[in-house]
């Protein structure tokens, strides 16, 4: 069995030395000729009329349509104003930096882990108060 698994791993480091090729055949680690395009650029000018059938074309209408203001969404946004207030007042209104941003930053899921290792707690604890 050993054998066989020296072998395997012989075999499977063998192939790593072949190079990947691209979609033209050329060797990937083989350098390509850049070849830059040298032809003057070329202006174009647009009528208003042209201007006018592009608004009424409603492939290019890019304005974002803002979603409707849902229970959710005020609930999402009153949450994230008080945490952003939280950290605004454990902070003291200035930017963290160092290693004080690092934790600032992972505070959020460090909460949800303790959140969850004390309803595991809880959980077990009537569990065990069952049997």
């Amino acid at each position: 069995m050993t054998r066989l698994v020296v072998i395997f791993f012989f075999i499977a480091c063998s192939f790593c030395g072949f190079a990947q090729e691209d979609s033209e055949g050329v060797p990937i680690a083989q350098e390509k000729e850049i070849i830059y395009d040298q032809n003057p650029l070329k202006g174009t000018s647009l009528s208003e009329e042209t201007i006018t059938d592009f608004k009424k074309d409603p492939d290019y209408n890019y304005i974002e349509i803002e979603p409707e203001d849902t229970w959710l969404t005020r609930f999402r946004r009153k949450l994230g104003d008080i945490w952003n207030s939280f950290l605004r007042w454990l902070t003291g209104g200035e930017e963290a930096t160092g290693i004080f941003a690092v934790l600032l930053q992972i505070l959020p899921y460090l909460l949800v882990a303790g959140l969850l290792a004390l309803l595991i707690w809880v959980f077990l604890k009537i569990d065990n108060a069952r049997a």
